[in-house]
């Protein structure tokens, strides 16, 4: 049965014990909205086992596991919505901490804007990594781009919504194993007319580290993703002029130095991008 007013934070994991340990503190610690929340921590296949981890937490909030066979994301945020009690469910990932009033403005957000999908902003806490950091002015412009009317949206990367309407839109495609996900699932939304509420205020703090190698891989995914949209609904590459104000994006954030490095990994992403882009589509 749906527990009225309820949210059910579906928290997605893959091999990242002590991120997942982090994201569990923050949620524990967040302020509790009127009507209450649960946990459902969806193990998606780990190496090895979190129930421990999951099981500190259980004397300080309702939390569940749900163990699976490894099959990425989507099939693994479908998994906890379908087992949600809440009237609303939010998607997080294990290397996202939220803070304090999380919840509570979620909620808020939801008596604002009855039927929208409600999203913020990350902000990556890893300074001193530069592919982090490089990686976060990506996303930052995406939303940037993609939200210029906050009440009138078109991509968020952190979900919030009612159950009802995510079942309604049978959920994530399980076509997109590993990333893009959440943009195919925004695409669907915004065809089908309904609102996209971009709440700046509305934080996770954002923790992922990358070096070299998984720099590359991370955005040659991203590059796969953005294949199969364009196969499902022919979204492809933007306008040049999108490019150009991508590059620029850093000289408005950073310092000269930080923008200068900044502006080389984004030329490194983009290439990994494209890459992927190619691979899949010959592949496909």
């Amino acid at each position: 049965m749906i527990q009225s007013c309820l949210i059910s934070v579906i928290l997605t994991t893959f091999g990242r014990p002590e991120q997942l340990r982090q994201a569990l503190e923050g949620v524990a610690a967040a302020e509790a909205p009127e009507g209450g929340f649960e946990v459902v921590v969806v193990d998606d296949g780990s190496p090895e086992p979190v129930d421990a981890i999951v099981g500190r937490h259980a004397e300080r909030m309702p939390v569940r596991l749900i163990r699976r066979e490894n099959g990425g994301c989507a099939k693994a945020r479908n998994t906890g919505a379908a087992e949600a009690r809440g009237r609303y469910v939010v998607f997080l990932d294990d290397d996202c901490t939220p803070p304090r009033d999380w919840l509570k403005r979620l909620k808020e957000g939801f008596s604002r804007h009855p039927g929208a999908m409600i999203g913020g902003r990350q902000e990556n806490i890893l300074e001193g990594n530069r592919f982090s950091a490089t990686t976060q002015l990506l996303i930052d412009f995406l939303l940037e781009t993609a939200n210029r009317d906050p009440l009138a949206g078109t991509y968020l990367n952190n979900i919030a919504l009612s159950r009802a309407a995510f079942e309604s839109m049978g959920g994530f495609d399980p076509e997109f194993s590993k990333t893009a996900e959440d943009r195919e699932f925004c695409d669907r939304w915004v065809a089908e007319g309904r609102q996209i509420v971009y709440d700046q205020g509305l934080i996770v703090y954002h923790a992922h580290h990358l070096g070299w190698r998984s720099y590359w891989r991370q955005h040659y995914r991203y590059g796969k993703g953005a294949a199969c949209r364009w196969r499902k609904n022919m979204t492809g590459p933007k306008r040049p002029g999108y490019y150009l104000q991508l590059l620029a994006y850093p000289f408005r954030r950073c310092p000269l130095p930080e923008a200068v490095v900044s502006l080389c990994l984004l030329v490194l992403a983009q290439t990994a991008t494209l890459w992927g882009f190619v691979r899949e589509v010959r592949q496909g």
